[in-house]
């Protein structure tokens, strides 16, 4: 039981603490460039192209909310963007010729970073909407959501490895939601054998 007390005092401690830096305006932070690593498998290359535009939509610079007192800045998110993406699937799809047209094109129309508390701890996610094109500029898919990070963050500690966390799951999130679709095209269910009862 006195453990249990002491272990209780001291979270309480802790996220008094935290909150106190949140609301004492005594540290800033910046976020610059970073390369997020998506985890994404395709069962085969694809033997088209595939290009990521970024709308004008999406800030390059910025900065994010979380206490009337702590905004972290932002600058050069566009280029994070891109290089999550290049990572993500350069080594599935063909190379697009410079300034030449793509069988494909990833079209990413809002990507805003925000975060949320679990706890006294923050997590990064990235409220997404994105379209999928193709050569003539046809709308095959769109998709939108949140995509949260898989690691938490606590001002004054490094902020990138969340940050980066949010984006490969927002790439994850969008491999499934819009290319395996083209990667896998939809079957048609095999026919029943004869005598056979589907309920």
């Amino acid at each position: 039981m006195v453990r249990w007390l002491l272990t209780l005092a001291g979270m309480r401690t802790s996220i008094v603490a935290f909150f106190a830096l949140l609301t004492s305006g005594c540290f800033t932070q910046q976020l610059s460039v970073i390369a997020p690593k998506p985890n994404i498998v395709f069962t085969h290359n694809s033997g088209k192209s595939l290009l990521l535009r970024i709308q004008p939509t999406v800030p390059d610079r910025f900065t994010t909310h979380i206490s009337e007192a702590f905004e972290p800045s932002v600058d050069g998110w566009r280029q994070t963007l891109a290089n999550g993406f290049r990572s993500g699937f350069a080594g599935y799809f063909a190379p697009t010729p410079p300034k030449g047209p793509s069988d494909l094109r990833l079209e990413i129309e809002r990507a805003d970073l925000e975060w949320s508390f679990i706890g006294h701890l923050l997590v990064a996610h990235v409220i997404y909407r994105a379209r999928l094109v193709d050569r003539d500029g046809h709308s095959i898919a769109s998709a939108a959501g949140t995509a949260a990070a898989k690691s938490t963050w606590t001002p004054g500690a490094p902020m990138e490895p969340s940050v980066a966390s949010s984006v490969e799951t927002m790439y994850e999130e969008l491999s499934d939601k819009l290319l395996r679709p083209i990667e896998r095209p939809p079957q048609k269910d095999a026919t029943p054998p004869p005598g056979s009862v589907e309920i």
